[in-house]
């Protein structure tokens, strides 16, 4: 990449359907040199071409990108590094970096190629990802050896058991035992494995843009020391990792090395929605996520240089056509969200967002709740609160030939219209709010079902009493729940075995008999499984939340409702929603929120009516 000039590149215009790759080619006379040129593409007639993801750094733009044409353009450090590393893997002859091939300084084009960013990543061959670690490491052969392991063993469809012990005996090293203590030879696994936690802790796995650019793609090259590895390897290689046992770990590694770091916790992120997207209906898949849920469960936890990119840097993910989002690097912060949320809304047809209303700190440690107007649009860059409950795939748009009343209608001021119908009210609420799951701590579910009780004395009294088993099932939103733990111990295809659990589980934490593998059949044991499952969905499902009882009776679950709120079911929305009435002749919406007998009342067909 010798200087021929400085003369600095000036972009010409993007078309509406163009992208920028950057040509690649190695005279003969040089196969170390590379000769780099600019050339615009329609995207849809692009040359086969490959990606590149990496973090940009704050380091300033003074480093000299010598292009072929004589000029030069003015890139970081780390992106040099970048280039210098991934080029000679490039097998195409054509690469896409955003930071080359979109003009940065003109808004109009960021924003629209910021559009189409998910499908410039959708169409790459594939994508490299340079972690960034290289430089400050010395060469490793067992860290070669570990990404040849993954590459092979993938490639033959080796048992994953096998696989894990595989890497872990590479990682390992020899090991024994002398007097009781862990002996470990200082040769290169155990750089390796030092190495590995390094590269798992770049700052890439952290970094908001870098989610969208590994999973769109269907191939991925992770380049790892002289060696590259695919995201499923990589998943691979940081399950050997997690099933370690830290005091194993702990002699190993080099004095100073994070043990827990950010890519441990984000690769099987990464690689469950990898696969969600490119392999449905695989047994290791799970359904891919909406856009909204993307934004509320991932969006928060990543890193990003402005505020707006908390949103558009995941717009790549959305497999929606009717939500269309655009970008606006010219819009507030607040301004990004709501036009979100209402793209999402409008979009969509339905109110499921609410789902993702509560955010952290929402009622936590007495504090008064406030949320910033708009009330029905969610703030993605705090952390969600809540597990949301689940949603209804479809909902009726039209009852006996009549449209149901349109929904998301949103004027300047932000106040959305909605419909729907008022079914109850809040009358009192339950203290204390479920705690968070501690191995060794006892759950007093008996004072949820006194309280109850007590509560429902006070009510209208339009129901029977609350039993233990409706308190059961309420704090655990009868199953309605979006979280894996909820949908195994509440399967709807086993409503026998569940109609059988909820007294058993009543027995064991509302009467206090002891439930074990081989007591007697009055105790249910066989369902001993089951209980721990259930149990867990509590934590799952009540945590931060508290149990309420409505003026009619009912039994409510929620985070922030207070005495006076109303719960509607609303047009597009699959669950009740609660709504604080104001002194405006408005509502603040509060939640989505558990309500007996009221959970995905559109899908159960218990709703039908015309206003």
């Amino acid at each position: 990449m010798a200087h021929r000039s400085l003369q600095l590149y000036a972009y010409e215009q993007l078309q509406l359907n163009e992208i920028r790759l950057l040509k690649v080619t190695s005279p003969s006379d040089s196969p170390e040199q590379w000769d780099l040129t600019l050339v615009h593409t329609p995207i849809d007639h692009a040359p086969p071409y490959e990606t590149i993801s990496y973090v940009w750094g704050l380091t300033p733009l003074n480093r000299p990108l010598a292009l072929s044409t004589g000029a030069v353009l003015h890139i970081n450090e780390n992106l040099e590094r970048v280039l210098n590393g991934v080029v000679r893997h490039c097998s195409t002859g054509y690469l896409w970096a955003d930071r080359i091939c979109i003009n940065q300084a003109d808004t109009a084009e960021r924003n629209h190629q910021v559009q189409i960013m998910g499908q410039i990543y959708r169409s790459c061959l594939r994508v490299f990802v340079w972690l960034g670690c290289d430089d400050d490491l010395p060469e490793c052969s067992a860290l070669d050896f570990v990404c040849d392991i993954a590459n092979a063993a993938l490639g033959r469809d080796l048992p994953k058991d096998d696989l894990l012990k595989r890497f872990q005996t590479v990682l390992l090293g020899d090991v024994g035992l002398n007097n009781g203590e862990l002996a470990m030879r200082k040769n290169d696994e155990r750089l390796a494995l030092w190495q590995l936690f390094k590269y798992f802790g770049s700052p890439w796995f952290s970094r908001a843009w870098v989610f969208q650019e590994i999973v769109l793609p269907q191939c991925s090259s992770i380049l790892i020391g002289s060696s590259a590895v695919s995201l499923e390897g990589l998943y691979w290689i940081c399950e050997a990792i997690d099933q370690i046992d830290a005091q194993d770990i702990l002699p190993v590694v080099a004095e100073g090395t994070v043990l827990f770091s950010s890519g441990l916790r984000t690769a099987p992120i990464m690689r469950q929605t990898w696969r969600s997207l490119h392999l449905p209906g695989d047994n290791q898949s799970v359904p891919y996520p909406s856009i909204t849920k993307t934004l509320s469960s991932i969006a928060p936890k990543m890193n990003t240089s402005v505020p707006p990119d908390r949103v558009y840097a995941f717009l790549g993910l959305n497999l929606d056509p009717r939500i269309q989002i655009e970008p606006d690097y010219e819009a507030s912060e607040l301004e990004v969200h709501v036009g979100t949320a209402k793209s999402i809304i409008q979009g969509s047809g339905r109110l499921d967002i609410f789902e993702y209303l509560c955010r952290s700190g929402d009622g936590d440690d007495g504090r008064p709740f406030t949320r910033r107007t708009p009330t029905w649009a969610p703030d993605f860059t705090s952390p969600e609160h809540l597990t949301p409950f689940s949603v209804s795939r479809t909902l009726p748009r039209q009852s006996e030939g009549r449209f149901y009343p349109h929904i998301g209608q949103c004027d300047d001021s932000g106040t959305l219209t909605v419909h729907g119908r008022k079914i109850d009210s809040i009358q009192t609420h339950i203290d204390p709010r479920v705690p968070p799951h501690i191995r060794g701590t006892y759950f007093d579910f008996s004072h949820y079902v006194t309280s109850a009780v007590d509560g429902w004395e006070l009510s209208e009294q339009m129901v029977p009493s609350p039993t233990a088993q409706a308190v059961f099932a309420a704090l655990v939103g009868q199953g309605h729940c979006d979280d894996d733990v909820v949908a195994r111990a509440f399967n709807n295809d086993n409503k026998e075995r569940v109609a059988k659990m909820l007294p058993s589980v009543v027995r064991h934490y509302h009467d206090r008999v002891e439930a074990k593998p081989g007591a007697d059949d009055e105790t249910l044991p066989e369902y001993w499984g089951e209980i721990q499952e259930a149990v867990s969905a509590i934590y799952r499902v009540a945590y931060k939340r508290y149990l309420f009882v409505t003026c009619a009776g009912q039994l409510a679950l929620g985070c922030t409702l207070e005495p006076g709120d109303e719960i509607w079911v609303l047009h597009g929305c699959s669950n009740p929603v609660a709504l604080r009435p104001t002194d405006q002749g408005t509502y603040c919406v509060q939640e989505t929120c558990f309500l007996e007998g009221w959970m995905d009342a559109w899908g159960a067909d218990m709703v039908d009516w015309k206003e």
